[in-house]
């Protein structure tokens, strides 16, 4: 609730995000080419890419993405750690909780991690 989720809230798979794609690129009467969009949404979303950057359509498949995600109470797993952070930066006493009780965290594959990560 602090970061605008509704209690209750449903963390896609991975198959189940390029369902949503998918039928997206179908009322759009574009080709199945899921994969590569997901990649897109995933590297806007970990602040790889500007959403500004992309090309017109690809701008509207991200929207009519997140719009399908709201609405249903859904969320990817990048948006977990977009509203983990959010959530940091928006309440310093749950970030002061968080950092009082983790003194040290190990970082595995750190060449793996992304800006939000």
């Amino acid at each position: 609730e602090f970061v605008g989720l509704k209690p209750q809230f449903r963390v896609l798979d991975a198959n189940e995000a390029k369902k949503i794609v998918q039928n997206i690129l179908k009322k759009l009467g574009k080709q199945d080419t899921s994969s590569s969009v997901i990649k897109t949404i995933s590297r806007v979303k970990t602040r790889q890419t500007k959403l500004e950057e992309l090309i017109k359509p690809l701008q509207a498949i991200f929207n009519d993405y997140q719009r399908e995600l709201t609405e249903n109470n859904l969320v990817d797993f990048d948006d977990l750690l977009l509203y983990f952070c959010k959530l940091l930066e928006s309440h310093s006493e749950i970030r002061q909780k968080v950092q009082n009780r983790f003194r040290h965290i190990l970082v595995d594959e750190c060449q793996d991690t992304n800006q939000v990560q």
